[in-house]
């Protein structure tokens, strides 16, 4: 299965499954999740998972602070993850990724981020984060001001007035995240 170039905005998991075979996620956006950005479980045997490419924008303040993972994956055969984006906050002091199961390992210190995904997994050689953040055409508003984002990101999505298509959440990224048509055809 290939998931490609998409946005997935809002939701408690951007992706969940269970019983996956071969799946590639690649070039996507995923923007703030209630809980997870996504949950993979129950790989069939001999399964091949590849994660690439894609931008991760932050948590909510409440999933984020009490070291929640981004990213749960349980037990592909084989995982391609790398070169991936991560937008952290600068109130996200705890900048945990996942990848370890639920929560932090008793050995996890923080800020964990790429360094801690580096040092348990093995993964993400080429992954980068970033502190700062902007889309192409509008500024991000930081998911940790609660109410800010809410009233202008959250509530107006919700309510039909902002539509999460490519060209709204479209960056000037150039090797990670969702693009719009146009961009690709450029590229």
């Amino acid at each position: 299965m290939l998931i490609e170039n998409n946005v997935f905005a809002d939701g408690v998991n951007s992706i969940t499954g269970t019983g996956n075979g071969n799946l590639s996620i690649l070039r996507n956006t995923f923007f703030v999740p209630s809980i997870y950005h996504f949950t993979l479980h129950n790989f069939l045997p001999g399964s091949k998972v590849t994660v690439r490419h894609n931008l991760f924008l932050a948590q909510s303040a409440q999933k984020a602070l009490a070291k929640v993972g981004r990213c749960r994956l349980d037990n592909p055969a084989e995982l391609d993850f790398d070169a991936n984006v991560w937008y952290f906050p600068p109130e996200d002091n705890m900048r945990y990724i996942g990848l370890e199961g639920q929560s932090p390992p008793e050995d996890c210190e923080f800020p964990a981020g790429l360094a801690r995904v580096r040092k348990a997994t093995g993964h993400e050689k080429n992954g980068r984060e970033l502190s700062e953040f902007s889309f192409r055409d509008h500024p991000f508003i930081n998911p940790m001001d609660t109410e800010k984002y809410h009233q202008e990101v959250s509530a107006p999505i919700s309510e039909g007035k902002i539509l999460p298509t490519l060209d709204y959440f479209a960056t000037t990224l150039s090797d990670a995240g969702a693009q719009p048509p146009s961009q690709l055809n450029a590229d």
